[in-house]
């Protein structure tokens, strides 16, 4: 989306961030329950559910105070970076979660 140059590119990618966000929420709680001991599952899935709601509520506020610095492309492009920082990081630190799947 940052470096969208016409409606189509930018409709594009919008299926693809909404499709990553719908997936990210299913897998992301899924991941949750999976490592929560059985007598905690209800604790791990509120607990997922209300730091996605924090994120989601506070993210936009914090990325809009970026926008008079970087623009909407600064922020939508630095995001990319985060997100494929935070999937190495993830897949680097989870590795004995990965293997058992």
């Amino acid at each position: 989306m940052g470096i969208a140059s016409n409606g189509f590119i930018l409709l594009l990618s919008a299926v693809f961030i909404g499709a990553g966000f719908g997936t990210f929420i299913s897998s992301g709680q899924t991941i949750a329950v999976k490592v929560a001991p059985p007598h905690r599952i209800g604790l791990a899935t509120s607990t997922f559910l209300a730091v996605v709601d924090a994120g989601v509520g506070i993210g936009p506020s914090i990325l809009g105070a970026l926008v008079p610095l970087i623009h909407y492309q600064g922020v939508y492009i630095s995001m990319a970076v985060l997100t494929l920082i935070a999937g190495f990081l993830y897949f680097v630190f989870n590795k004995k979660i990965l293997d058992k799947a």
